[in-house]
């Protein structure tokens, strides 16, 4: 398969490229999802982040990186997020408009969150531990066109289903 058997900074890779030597970094507690076309996605956990802080030892914090893994071609491909962490806070969530997807809306950095995939092929991704206990739910369409360019025909955006109520409301 692929990987490093050491732990090291956050993942290799150009932003929705797929290539061999790209790899998502070392991490704990991810939440994960396996699509319709048999590819591997994860997100977020408790890893390393790209900058080291004092004699060698990277800077750990929680994630909200989105990688995919191509299991046809054993590649990986960084497909949203931020590549930065924060070992307090995490990174913060950008909510768009309530239950309409766009691009730029990202979850939270957490770990332990639960997920599910549904019949039509949507992630979903609810609560988990980041800044603290959390309580929000975020359906992801990976066969959804747009962003990042380099994948035509995809998108790595989240849409936010707001808190369980809201979210069961909308379903309704």
């Amino acid at each position: 398969m692929s990987g490093s058997d050491t732990s090291g900074p956050f993942g290799t890779g150009a932003f929705g490229v797929y290539s061999t030597p790209g790899t998502p970094g070392a991490r704990i507690e991810p939440t994960g999802w396996t699509d319709k076309s048999g590819h591997l996605w994860l997100f977020g956990g408790v890893g390393n982040g790209p900058d080291t802080v004092v004699d060698g030892v990277y800077d750990t914090g929680y994630l909200n990186d989105l990688w995919e893994y191509d299991t046809t071609t054993n590649e990986w491909a960084w497909m949203g997020g931020s590549s930065t962490t924060d070992p307090y806070k995490g990174v913060p969530a950008v909510f768009g408009t309530l239950g309409v997807p766009a691009a730029g809306d990202v979850p939270s950095s957490r770990a332990y969150a639960s997920s599910w995939m549904d019949g039509a092929g949507n992630f979903w991704l609810f609560g988990g531990n980041g800044a603290g206990y959390l309580d929000d739910l975020w359906v992801f369409n990976p066969n959804q066109s747009g962003v990042p360019p380099a994948l035509p025909g995809r998108q790595s955006n989240f849409e936010n289903s707001g808190s369980i109520s809201r979210a069961v409301a909308l379903a309704l």
